[in-house]
């Protein structure tokens, strides 16, 4: 298995950076994305290290917060239709003191 941070709080010199978190997955041959940060973050970092996501099987959510899943719109273009996973849950809308924000 190989995991490749494609976004965090935190990037190495010359990668964007951004309060959020996405991961690619290399295993048994199969790529998958875990995550997909708050922005394009992820993805112009894959496109920085050469990491083509349209060859993504799947996209794996693990919870409704924006860090974790804003980032999805511009993966999808990047991808195609593709397969995404979600808890249940996942795309309730949440909320933040008397601040109210859609998935």
């Amino acid at each position: 298995m190989k995991i490749t941070v494609l976004c965090n709080d935190k990037g190495l010199e010359g990668f964007k950076s951004e309060h959020g978190i996405s991961f690619f997955i290399e295993l048994n041959g199969k790529k998958f994305l875990f995550d997909t940060g708050s922005t394009d973050v992820a993805v112009k970092n894959a496109e920085k290290l050469g990491i083509d996501l349209s060859e993504v099987e799947s996209i794996i959510i693990s919870h409704g917060h924006y860090d974790h899943l804003g980032g999805l719109g511009s993966v999808l273009k990047k991808t195609g239709a593709k397969k995404v996973m979600v808890g249940e849950g996942c795309l309730e809308r949440k909320f933040s003191g008397s601040t109210e924000s859609s998935p």
